[in-house]
């Protein structure tokens, strides 16, 4: 297949006009400009090479047009899942992990479920925290057991333990007999 006229142009959000074009009809030679002045040669190997790169923006810039995360529906990279350890390492904020994971609340905690980081299904919206406020009657998970274990061995009172898982005192006394501990 020949091809007589090849142009393709595209802007950029910072309003920057780009353009490649094909400038040999008999070779396969083409020319990178943009708005700022910027021009060079391609080869036709070059030509694809960065037209594969610029796809790779293409759903991204999509995302953002439609006000989701650049990254939403996107395939997690092991780059974004050391990003995603580091930041629970150093217990970054939830602000932090959407800012530079360009992720979603949901779709972070999803991540750090799948990984084995950390269970957050019951983490309210808004909030990294495992435990959640004001836990109600929602069931009692290992997690919070070990933290009730823990307490326990530290001498803290039913009231602190209450304090500290935000369940009830009655809570706290039913797990702990679920638990066949004895609190004296």
């Amino acid at each position: 297949m020949k091809f007589d006229q090849l142009s393709v142009k595209w802007k950029t959000l910072d309003d920057t006009t780009h353009q490649i074009e094909r400038i040999d009809r008999d070779q396969v030679s083409f020319q990178y400009s943009n708005s700022a002045g910027i021009t060079w040669n391609m080869s036709l190997d070059e030509c694809e090479s960065l037209t594969t790169q610029l796809l790779l923006f293409v759903p991204q810039s999509r995302n953002l047009s439609e006000g989701k995360p650049r990254n939403h529906n996107l395939s997690w990279t092991q780059g974004d899942d050391q990003l995603l350890r580091d930041l629970w390492a150093n217990e970054a904020t939830l602000d932090n992990f959407i800012s530079q994971l360009h992720r979603s609340e949901g779709s972070i905690k999803t991540r750090l479920k799948y990984l084995g980081i950390a269970d957050l299904s019951k983490a309210p919206k808004g909030s990294l925290n495992p435990q959640g406020p004001a836990r109600g009657n929602l069931s009692w998970d290992e997690y919070e057991d070990q933290i009730l274990i823990n307490l326990i061995e530290e001498g803290s009172s039913i009231s602190a333990m209450s304090d500290t898982l935000e369940r009830s005192e009655l809570s706290i006394k039913s797990r702990l007999k679920v638990l066949g501990i004895n609190q004296s």
